[in-house]
């Protein structure tokens, strides 16, 4: 009696739970399951944070860079000089390197043909006969909001929707009046709540986070298609510049090799100090990054602001050991401060004589 008892329960427990061998397998890949993280690509861009899906797909259309260090700097306010590359690279506009079109400071600097590109979009100012851009500017949002609806050609302009807004006539007297109601008509923007009350704050300044999110609004809720941007991607009227960002680099071959020059830089970024310069270069990667593509000098000295690559010259760490005759390589420089903040020149494509 006690034989059949026993035997009933053990068929009782393996219908209902399955097989020994099959819970034991069970447990087994249960505890070695791995559990996958979200994607998380700047270390400033955080789960949660409300801009992070925009900022992570335009990245990963290389419309937007962040930094060396894995920061994104969500909260720094756009410049016109960043605005002309972001319109560049989410329109795919061709990069005009003409002097005849340039203003008359920003001749020779990275962005001059992104700004060269974009003149349409985003206006100068002319002081005493002379035609400024003022790269260094910060963008008002009324500004940015004409640009990229100027590129995307959208045109619907009943103003009846500034009706939900507190700063309404402010609107209508701006110049991009009919840009930012296209905006609002099409859901681009949404506008401003503060105290229960919207606005639309068309002089205020735009976040590299909310131009993410005007971009990737554009993308999502209209016809506008914002495709990725092939980096590199040469054209007629491209320079031998490559995605440039923070300082200007030049460079002019020699006799026995390369000669460097670049922008002298603050001693201070974000409160900390200037530490080394650092030669940065690559055979295979288009967009070299110090450390991981390793370096060929350190300068420690931040006034001096040039430095002369000969044949033969050892490079530690890289996708090769020292410089060689007709080789292409792509060259930049990165300027380290304290707690890893860094500053990156553009990149130089170029042999070495």
């Amino acid at each position: 009696m006690k034989k059949i008892i026993i035997s009933s329960l053990l068929v009782f427990t393996i219908l209902v739970t399955g097989t020994v061998s099959n819970i034991a397998d069970a447990n087994t890949r249960n505890k070695h399951k791995k559990v996958k993280s979200p994607i998380r690509i700047y270390k400033d861009v955080v789960d949660g944070f409300w801009a992070k899906d925009a900022i992570e797909k335009l990245s990963f259309k290389n419309i937007l860079n962040g930094l060396p260090n894995g920061n994104f700097q969500p909260y720094e306010n756009i410049s016109k000089e960043q605005l002309a590359t972001i319109l560049v690279r989410a329109f795919n506009l061709p990069l005009i390197n003409n002097v005849d079109t340039s203003y008359s400071d920003t001749r020779g600097i990275w962005s001059e043909s992104y700004i060269n590109a974009t003149t349409e979009l985003i206006k100068g100012v002319e002081v005493d006969g002379v035609k400024m851009f003022n790269p260094k500017e910060k963008v008002k949002r009324e500004d940015i909001i004409y640009a990229i609806i100027k590129a995307s050609k959208l045109n619907k302009t009943d103003k009846s929707c500034l009706e939900q807004f507190s700063d309404k006539e402010e609107v209508l007297s701006s110049n991009a009046s009919d840009e930012i109601t296209t905006a609002v008509n099409s859901m681009v923007i949404n506008g401003k709540i503060k105290n229960g009350t919207k606005y639309i704050d068309p002089k205020g300044l735009v976040t590299r986070a909310e131009v993410a999110t005007i971009l990737i609004n554009l993308n999502d809720k209209t016809d506008v298609k914002i495709k990725k941007y092939e980096k590199n991607k040469p054209s007629e009227n491209d320079t031998n510049i490559v995605n440039p960002i923070d300082f200007k680099l030049e460079s002019n071959k020699t006799q026995n090799g390369l000669y460097l020059k670049w922008d002298l830089l603050p001693e201070k970024l974000n409160g900390k100090k200037f530490r080394f310069y650092k030669v940065v270069a690559s055979i295979s990667n288009n967009d070299p990054v110090y450390p991981k593509d390793g370096w060929a000098i350190f300068i420690t000295d931040i006034n001096k602001l040039d430095h002369h690559i000969s044949l033969n010259d050892k490079y530690e760490r890289g996708d090769f050991t020292k410089f060689t005759e007709n080789q292409e390589y792509y060259i930049r420089i990165t300027a380290v401060y304290e707690d890893k903040n860094y500053k990156q020149s553009n990149i130089i494509k170029t042999t070495i004589n």
